[in-house]
């Protein structure tokens, strides 16, 4: 992509990117396969090639944008562990909900929710302290507020 194209992709992009809302992500919060696709979309090689002129309707323009969009499929299917068909599919679920965008970027909200899912899923960090509702094996000293 030049970088004039790749300036009015962003110009295309910017009002869906002001526009992002939080529930985006809601539906996609406990899908493993999703969360796979986000990580990688980033890294997936890419291009924008516009053929026409963009519609003025922002639900057109959204197709328009993706359909402008190569990406190496076999290359999103083997980093997200996933078959092609699947990996495919669950792209269009992404773009469908405005989380994945065309330049390989993906909405805030969505990185947000990755980086959660990434931390609840780091097997070597240890919580510190206690569980959360475990007792000490030894009573507590007496206060004074303690009076019966």
């Amino acid at each position: 992509m030049t970088g004039p194209e790749k300036k009015r992709l962003e110009r295309y992009l910017a009002g869906f990117v002001k526009a992002e809302r939080k529930s985006q992500v809601a539906t996609v919060a406990g899908d493993v396969d999703t969360m796979n696709v986000l990580a990688v979309w980033p890294a997936c090689r890419k291009d924008w090639i516009p053929e026409g002129r963009a519609p003025k309707d922002d639900f057109e323009l959204w197709r328009w944008l993706w359909s402008c969009v190569w990406f190496d499929r076999e290359e999103l299917a083997a980093l997200s562990n996933l078959g092609e068909l699947q990996a495919e599919r669950v792209l269009r679920r992404c773009y469908g909900l405005r989380i994945a965008y065309p330049d390989g970027g993906i909405s805030k909200h969505a990185t947000q929710l990755l980086e959660a899912h990434g931390r609840a899923n780091e097997p070597e960090k240890s919580n510190r302290g206690r569980p959360k509702g475990s007792k000490d094996s030894k009573p507590r000293k007496k206060r004074s507020s303690d009076e019966e």
